[in-house]
């Protein structure tokens, strides 16, 4: 006959019996002796009941007796530590916030501006923001400190910072392609012949080049 409870087939001795009250007879329960016991044995005392029980363990953490084979992490077929899974996954995240708060936050950094990877990571960057002075515009998304860092038409502006036209810095006169000729055929270097016509480096090297091609 098969218990109902654990599954397995057993001599019909293993089984009790009752006396049916209504059917006038007696009849065969369907739960074997051991499992019958152990369903009363629950109910009345559990703390005896789980530790003749080498199917459940009690969690050194929240104290509640879980089952080995599906709460427990294991190795080599057996668990291998007394936390069960929800409390060490709970101890684990504890430690990882505790990391963050300590580390301003994941080591990963967004290339994109006013992007985090977490909130730990925003505080923080606020937090060194501010002690050096600077105040984070909401509607722009820029970070501006007077006289360093300012906007102007929704753009970041730095007043301190004199910004050349690269069109007028680059611009290369008839005189100032004679006198990169003259340089360059005495022998000075592309860089310093930059520094002297407030020109690019770039641009001497390009301009003399192109003097060049059209001599052949």
């Amino acid at each position: 006959m098969r218990c109902t409870v654990c599954d397995k087939d057993k001599e019909l001795n293993q089984f009790q019996t009752y006396w049916h009250s209504t059917q006038q007879k007696m009849r065969q329960r369907k739960q074997c002796t051991e499992c019958l016991y152990n369903i009363r044995l629950k109910k009345k005392n559990p703390e005896k009941y789980y530790q003749n029980n080498p199917d459940y363990k009690k969690c050194n953490t929240c104290s509640e007796w879980k089952l080995v084979e599906t709460e427990y992490y294991h190795r080599h077929g057996k668990p291998y530590m007394n936390r069960c899974r929800e409390c060490e996954l709970t101890l684990e995240r504890s430690k990882r916030k505790e990391y963050l708060m300590e580390h301003c936050g994941s080591e990963k950094v967004s290339p994109k501006p006013n992007h985090y990877a977490d909130e730990y990571q925003k505080a923080c960057t606020f937090h060194l923001m501010e002690i050096m002075g600077y105040t984070f515009d909401e509607p722009t998304g820029i970070w501006i400190k007077p006289g360093y860092k300012e906007i102007m038409d929704g753009k970041p502006f730095f007043p301190t910072i004199k910004v050349t036209s690269i069109n007028h810095r680059n611009k290369v006169t008839p005189t100032k392609l004679q006198r990169i000729i003259e340089l360059k055929s005495s022998g000075m270097d592309t860089k310093k012949i930059a520094e002297e016509l407030g020109i690019s480096e770039i641009t001497v090297y390009k301009n003399y080049r192109k003097w060049k091609s059209q001599l052949k």
